[in-house]
C-alpha cells in the first residue's frame, strides 16, 4: 500500500513538473521581454527629453525673434514718425510759439504712444508739449544729435520726473536748408507703448516674456518690481544664478540661450534675440524646464501604458501557446501513465497523431507502442 502511495505521489508530482512547463514559459520570456520593453522606455524617454529641450528652444527662438521682428517695425514707425515731425516747416522755423499748439495737439492724439513732445535749441534750450521748458544740454539724447552730429538716437528708458512712469527719448535732427543741425525733435515714449506688445508671450505654463536694455536693466517683466531697478549684471543678489550670463552677452551676441535659476530655484532657459531698430536692446523669453520635463513626463507615462497593453497581449498569446504545447504533453503523460499501469484501452486523440509537428511524431510513437504492447 506503502509502495503504491509512493508510485501515485511521484506520478503527481511528474505531473505537476509538465503542467508547470506553461509556467516556465512565461518566468523565462516574460521578464526578458519586461526588460527589454522598459530599457527601451527608458532610453526612448530619455531621448525624448532631449528631443523635447531641442525642439522647445527651436520654436522659442522663433517666437521671439518673430516678436523682436514686431517690436523693431514699431520702434521703426516711432523714428520714421520723429522725421516727419523734425521736416515739418514749423518745427523748422525753430520758434517755439510757432510750433507748440500744432504739436500740443499731434501729442493729444497719439497719447496712446507718446507721453509728450519736445523741442531743443543748439543752446540746449527745450520746451514741451505740457508747458515744460529748461535745459538738456546733458542729455545724451541732445548732445548725440546735436553735438555728435547723429540723424537720431534712442535712450535707455528712463523715469520720467513729470509723470513717473517708465519713458525712453527718441530725439531727431532739425536740420535747416543747407543740412545743418540747429535743433532737435523728441518724442517721450510710454514704455508700456512696447512692454504691452510682449504681455501675453509665454512658453509652457511658467514660462514669460522680459526684455533688456543695452546696460542690462530690465525694462519689462510680468513682476513689474523688476521693472527699471533689477540690472542683469547683479541679478545673483535677487537669487537669480546664472542670469548674468545674459547681460554679459549683450554686446557680443544677437541671440542665443542661457541657462539660469530663478529665486525660486527652477531651472530655467533664457531665449533672447535683439531687437531691430533699437539701441542694443533685447527680447528674451523664460521657460521653465519643468514644463519641458513635464511634456516627456506625460509621453512617457502613455509610452508605459503602452507596454502594460503589450505585455498584457503578449503573455496572453504566451499562455494560449504554451498550453498548446503542454495539453498534448499532459494527454501523452496521461496515456503512458496508463500503459504503465497495464490499461491499453487508452487512444491517443487524432487531432494529435494529426500534427506534422514534434507533438505528433511524439504521440505516433506512443500510439505505435501501445499498439505493439
Amino acid at each position: 500500500m506503502s509502495q503504491s502511495n509512493a508510485s501515485r505521489q511521484k506520478k503527481e508530482s511528474r505531473r505537476f513538473r509538465i503542467h508547470s512547463l506553461r509556467a516556465k514559459i512565461l518566468i523565462w520570456t516574460l521578464p526578458i521581454l519586461i526588460g527589454l520593453l522598459v530599457g527601451f522606455g527608458l532610453w526612448s524617454t530619455f531621448s525624448r527629453l532631449g528631443e523635447d529641450t531641442a525642439q522647445t528652444l527651436a520654436f522659442s527662438q522663433k517666437i521671439v525673434e518673430a516678436k523682436a521682428q514686431e517690436l523693431g517695425q514699431l520702434i521703426a514707425g516711432f523714428i520714421n514718425e520723429a522725421h516727419t515731425y523734425a521736416e515739418k516747416r514749423i518745427v523748422r522755423s525753430l520758434n517755439w510759439d510757432t510750433m507748440k499748439i500744432d504739436l500740443t495737439d499731434q501729442a493729444a492724439l497719439r497719447k496712446d504712444r507718446y507721453t509728450h513732445f519736445l523741442f531743443g535749441i543748439k543752446d540746449g534750450t527745450y520746451w514741451t508739449t505740457t508747458g515744460a521748458k529748461g535745459s538738456i544740454a546733458d542729455r545724451e539724447y541732445f548732445q548725440q544729435v546735436v553735438l555728435m552730429g547723429k540723424e537720431y538716437f534712442i535712450s535707455n528708458p528712463l523715469i520720467s520726473k513729470a509723470l513717473g512712469i517708465p519713458v525712453f527719448i527718441l530725439s531727431y535732427a532739425v536740420k535747416d536748408d543747407n543740412g545743418k543741425t540747429v535743433g532737435m525733435f523728441g518724442s517721450s515714449i510710454s514704455l508700456e507703448a512696447i512692454s504691452s506688445k510682449i504681455s501675453g508671450m509665454r512658453v509652457g505654463e511658467n514660462g514669460y516674456g522680459f526684455m533688456v536694455d543695452n546696460s542690462g536693466v530690465i525694462m519689462a517683466h510680468p513682476k513689474t518690481e523688476y521693472i527699471m531697478t533689477l540690472n542683469l549684471m547683479d541679478s545673483e543678489k535677487e537669487g537669480f544664478i546664472g542670469l548674468n550670463s545674459l547681460g554679459e552677452n549683450l554686446s557680443n551676441s544677437n541671440n542665443g540661450t542661457v541657462e539660469f535659476k530663478s529665486p525660486e530655484g527652477k531651472p530655467m532657459f533664457a531665449v533672447y534675440e535683439s531687437i531691430p531698430n533699437s539701441p542694443g536692446w533685447i527680447l528674451a523669453v523664460a521657460i521653465d524646464k519643468l514644463d519641458i520635463l513635464k511634456q516627456s513626463r506625460d509621453s512617457a507615462i502613455l509610452f508605459f501604458i503602452l507596454i502594460v497593453i503589450i505585455v498584457a497581449i503578449i503573455s496572453a498569446f504566451l499562455l494560449l501557446m504554451a498550453g498548446s504545447i503542454t495539453k498534448p504533453i499532459v494527454q501523452a503523460t496521461l496515456h503512458a501513465e496508463k500503459l504503465a499501469d497495464n490499461d491499453f484501452t487508452q487512444k491517443v486523440p487524432e487531432a494529435f497523431l494529426k500534427r506534422n509537428d514534434e507533438i505528433g511524431r511524439l504521440s505516433c510513437a506512443f500510439e505505435s507502442l501501445s499498439e505493439a504492447l
